[in-house]
């Protein structure tokens, strides 16, 4: 796999993932959205937190096409809104000092980490500097 180069790809393939995690158990559709965006190519911060409120669409995010830690970990909150909607209690996006996570669920599924793997942090060690519910976020669900 690789992150495609051009916009109308990663649309697709957006959506193709999308598609296949309607039929995975959670788990299985948690890695596949993990995995999926990890691949994209990371380069230095270019948005604020504190900017939450203006924060890009799903689609300007996969326009734009460039990722640091927070834009890769939006991009997976979105996904996770237009698949699951309110499925889950709890989604968050966590600045931690293990980098910006996203955080799912009671039962703790870590995402924007490592690939192919959700459970990869040890709870003792992980420190919250900041976090956001994703269900304040306007773009979380799209209905």
């Amino acid at each position: 796999m690789h992150w495609p180069s051009c916009f109308e790809d990663r649309l697709r393939d957006w959506n193709l993932l999308r598609q296949e995690c309607q039929d995975a158990s959670i788990p299985e559709a948690l890695l596949k959205i993990n995995d999926w965006w990890m691949q994209a190519p990371l380069s230095t911060q270019h948005i604020a937190w504190e900017d939450w409120k203006e924060w890009p669409t799903p689609w300007d995010l996969l326009l734009d096409n460039t990722w640091c830690e927070l834009t890769r970990g939006i991009g997976i909150v979105y996904t996770l809104g237009l698949v699951f909607g309110d499925d889950f209690e709890t989604t968050y996006l966590v600045d931690s000092n293990e980098g910006i996570l996203v955080v799912v669920g009671p039962d703790k599924y870590f995402l924007n980490y490592c690939f192919g793997d959700l459970d990869a942090i040890e709870l003792d060690h992980l420190k919250t500097i900041r976090s956001i519910n994703a269900k304040k976020l306007e773009h979380f669900r799209l209905n």
